[in-house]
């Protein structure tokens, strides 16, 4: 893999301005929406709410280095998954405790000489690697051919 790595500070402030904009255009934009339904502010109210504690969990984890990834997945929901962006990202260094953990919560949906594919699908085909390079971990968007995983795994059927 080949990729350019994550700027981590950029990200946060991507990520940061993307929560932004989804609580302005909530704030702005709700009561147009949904003008016929009789609890709209109260929804409406949720809506921020939660925005406010992504922005306000997002704030907390800048900065600890453990939490990058953490980042990056809120990246991903902010994004609200758009593959043709995501998928241009680049790897992002993890914490080895990242790496070990992401392998431990679910069987990897394949192992390869540097590190393991996650088995939890994105979107479509889209998934995450995550390996080990020069004693670094990363974590990057990967395209998987499930068909040829389980060609590879079942053999012909």
């Amino acid at each position: 893999m080949n990729k350019k790595n994550i700027d981590i500070n950029k990200l946060y402030i991507e990520v940061k301005d993307l929560l932004n904009k989804k609580y302005e255009n909530i704030k702005n934009n709700y009561f147009e929406l949904y003008k016929n339904y009789s609890q709209k502010e109260l929804i409406r109210d949720n809506y921020l709410k939660k925005i406010e504690k992504d922005l306000n969990n997002l704030k907390n984890m800048y900065g600890n280095k453990d939490d990058n990834i953490y980042i990056l997945f809120e990246y991903y929901s902010a994004l609200n998954y758009n593959m043709d962006k995501l998928k241009k990202l680049g790897k992002l260094e993890i914490t080895k405790n990242n790496y070990y953990y992401f392998m431990e919560i679910l069987p990897p949906l394949k192992y390869t000489n540097k590190g393991f594919i996650m088995s939890e699908f994105l979107s479509g085909n889209y998934t995450d690697y995550y390996y080990e390079e020069n004693n670094k971990y990363y974590i990057e968007l990967i395209e998987v051919d499930k068909f040829q995983l389980e060609k590879e795994f079942y053999g012909d059927y």
